[in-house]
């Protein structure tokens, strides 16, 4: 995960997921909308810019527990945020 500090007003959200890391459509578009929706619920004290990067070992983890990865690494990235406050 890539993140910068932006002055606008909201958070964006880039995804790259490789059909090499992958391999199905189904299970792109499956952590796309997971990774997306944690997001969307999650609101930063700051505006920042967020590139997504999904590495080969995210294939070993079932989609129940990525949910969960996710969700915690957002908490962890606002914590940072606050710190830098």
């Amino acid at each position: 995960m890539l993140v910068k500090k932006t002055n606008d007003e909201n958070s964006r959200l880039g995804l790259v997921i490789a059909k090499k890391n992958l391999p199905l459509a189904a299970q792109r578009n499956k952590l796309k909308r997971i990774v997306r929706e944690t997001f969307r619920k999650n609101r930063f004290s700051q505006s920042v810019d967020v590139v997504f990067l999904a590495q080969k070992e995210i294939v070993k983890y079932p989609f129940s527990d990525l949910n969960e990865m996710v969700a915690k690494a957002w908490s962890n990235l606002q914590k940072k945020l606050q710190k830098y406050d």
